[in-house]
């Protein structure tokens, strides 16, 4: 598991050097994620797929965007408070009877499992998960978000 972290820095880094130098008109988008030392920027070589997501009774307040690095399979990303600031994630699609579910995890600990997840369902609801503790583990109930691209 210790490879696969840094597989997805050495990703990230390589994804924060692409692209031509060239300006683009009106600003290109760029992330800041956690343990990556570059910002991340879209460009000719780089393009971000998000979802946007919002608190059940808040609708009015991005909590979460949650995206992926086209291109890149297994790379995403979620971004916190409406910001862009966030933390690199591995990504996974999977097909389901009921269609097509994302999943983003992130921080990897020591039994090989992921503190955190996010999973993205076909109805659009997102569900965070926080295994991080016991107590937090133990707890089976995620937080709920309805969200749109």
């Amino acid at each position: 598991m210790h490879i696969e972290k840094s597989l997805l820095a050495a990703i990230c880094i390589f994804l924060a050097g692409c692209g031509s130098q060239d300006t683009v008109p009106e600003g290109p988008r760029t992330i800041l994620l956690n343990g990556i030392e570059e910002p991340l920027t879209e460009n000719e070589d780089v393009s971000f797929e998000t979802w946007m997501c919002y608190e059940l009774r808040n609708a009015n307040r991005v909590l979460l965007e949650v995206g992926i690095l086209k291109g890149f399979e297994g790379v995403g990303f979620i971004l916190f408070n409406g910001t862009n600031r966030g933390t690199a994630t591995f990504y996974s699609k999977n097909n389901t009877l009921e269609g097509i579910e994302h999943r983003w995890a992130w921080e990897l600990n020591q039994e090989g499992t992921y503190d955190y997840e996010f999973i993205l369902n076909t109805g659009s609801n997102g569900l965070f998960y926080s295994h991080g503790t016991a107590e937090e583990a133990n707890s089976a109930n995620p937080r709920i978000f309805k969200c749109q691209q």
